[in-house]
């Protein structure tokens, strides 16, 4: 709804009412860095490492926040745990932004298999 303050706010109750509640320290490092507030944001992802030392995601985050530890990559961890979270939503999304390239491929495949005859031309 475009209303970061509001946002932030409700994040941090949820965190003195939840303390250590992985997502919402998610959502509220992600909402401050949004919003600009960097240095909020890397206290955030500082107070999440505390709660949970080996959290890929809040490592991930921090690094990109500050440049500091930065990887040359992504960890493994991070990428599943990002992978994991989005891939329920995955197929919704891609439908979202109009995705077409299995189609358009499937599509090109008939044009190409018609003009060689048919599908049996690529068996």
């Amino acid at each position: 709804m475009n209303r970061p303050e509001e946002a932030v706010a409700a994040y941090q109750r949820v965190l003195e009412l939840r303390p250590g509640d992985v997502t919402t320290y998610d959502a509220l490092g992600r909402t401050l860095y949004r919003a600009r507030k960097v240095e909020q944001a890397i206290t955030v992802y500082r107070q999440w490492l505390q709660a949970d030392p080996r959290n890929s995601v809040a490592e991930h985050m921090l690094a990109a926040c500050t440049g500091e530890a930065a990887p040359a990559r992504a960890s493994n961890g991070y990428v599943r745990d990002t992978f994991d979270t989005f891939a329920g939503s995955f197929d919704q999304v891609l439908d979202q932004l109009g995705y077409r390239a299995p189609a358009l491929i499937a599509e090109l495949l008939e044009r190409i298999g018609s003009h060689y005859g048919g599908a049996a031309a690529f068996r």
